[in-house]
């Protein structure tokens, strides 16, 4: 799925924790050097014939491997990448809008972009309209592969899927789609979080395996929900009808932990190495203690002279760099600016390593 979806496909996938290798090959303008560069995926280009996905290396900014979605009048839509180095999960379908009734498959390209597995609607029991493609997120673990459907009868399903050859293990039937924002959603093991993260919705995670809930609690009224540290533990974003913070909230006594005011974001915190990173309306990225909300510093997302706003990220697993898509503000007043640029920051030295802009629609792949 992609981190700002270009199609209906809902939610975020919530981000785990990943370990950070510093040391010599390319250097950022602090003099510092990364082990590996920062790889990661995007989607380049309008919605259509000339879109485009390509894997990108920073710094700089340079595209290592190219490859068009739409060919020979079938169009692939990104959903995810898989857990090799450079490979992806994609919906493949004739022409280039989502069909009716099953005319598209699921298919899984290993890091040579080459296909590995594929699977038909039919296959996965799918035999009705969708009104979006499918969400896919794994599980805690990384040992199997969610497909969320939406189709238009509704009643959404959790399919359970193996990720290496999306062979269906099993089917959970919930009425709430997966939705877990930003942070680690505190599952463990086949678990996954399901919420639709507004004020007084519920909070549950399954097993998927099992289709039993683990736990469940509820978000507080007036509240946006911003990504679970714990089971226990939420970031969220409120009061709606006052003057909101953004807090490190435990459900279990009721009880605000830590708050920030300035940790305002369009794009869901990212969380990596312990550190959250907020995006913040300003133009910075602001880096925080993931557990005690202590500012740790701030970064600049353009070091010219606009204030481009990140409206999604991703990590890179490989590095820990947090990789932003934005866009200028100031070119379309009140509305969705046009997002082309791309920003890497290391949360570890608080400092971007890279801002450039594309030119074209960005859309990162989680």
């Amino acid at each position: 799925m992609l981190a700002f979806p270009i199609t209906a496909a809902r939610g975020w996938r919530a981000l785990t924790t990943v370990g950070l290798g510093l040391a010599l090959a390319c250097s950022d303008s602090t003099g510092s050097s990364l082990t590996t560069a920062v790889r990661f995926l995007a989607v380049v280009g309008e919605l259509g014939s000339d879109q485009r996905l390509i894997e990108y290396e920073a710094p700089p900014l340079s595209p290592r491997r190219v490859l068009p979605l739409v060919r020979n009048d079938t169009t692939l839509t990104v959903l995810l990448r898989s857990g090799a180095r450079g490979g992806f999960y994609a919906l493949r379908f004739p022409g280039i809008t989502l069909p009716a009734r099953g005319r598209w498959e699921l298919v899984r390209f290993d890091a040579r972009w080459q296909v590995t597995a594929t699977r038909s609607a039919v296959e996965l029991g799918d035999s009705m309209s969708m009104e979006a493609v499918p969400y896919l997120q794994y599980t805690a673990d990384h040992q199997h592969l969610i497909a969320n459907l939406h189709p238009l009868a509704g009643g959404n399903q959790l399919l359970v899927l193996d990720p290496g050859t999306l062979a269906p293990i099993t089917t959970v039937s919930r009425s709430t789609p997966p939705l877990p924002p930003g942070p680690p959603s505190g599952a463990v093991g086949s678990e996954v979080l399901l919420t639709w993260g507004s004020g007084g919705s519920p909070l549950i995670w399954v097993d998927v395996l099992t289709g039993a809930t683990t736990d469940s609690v509820t978000i507080p009224n007036d509240y946006a929900f911003q990504g679970a540290l714990t089971k226990r533990l939420i970031y969220r974003r409120g009061p709606q009808s006052g003057a909101p913070r953004t807090e490190l909230f435990d459900l279990q006594s009721g009880v605000p932990l830590a708050a920030l005011d300035s940790a305002v974001s369009l794009a869901p915190p990212m969380i990596t190495h312990d550190r959250l990173v907020y995006f913040q309306l300003s133009g910075y990225a602001e880096v925080v203690d993931a557990s005690s909300f202590t500012e740790l510093g701030r970064a600049l997302v353009d070091t010219g002279f606009g204030r481009h706003i990140a409206y999604a990220a991703v990590t890179d697993s490989a590095t820990s760099m947090v990789i932003a898509a934005s866009g200028d503000p100031s070119l379309c007043g009140s509305c969705l600016p046009p997002i082309d640029a791309i920003t890497v920051v290391d949360p570890q030295r608080i400092t971007t390593l890279l801002h450039t802009v594309v030119g074209q629609p960005v859309v990162l792949v989680r």
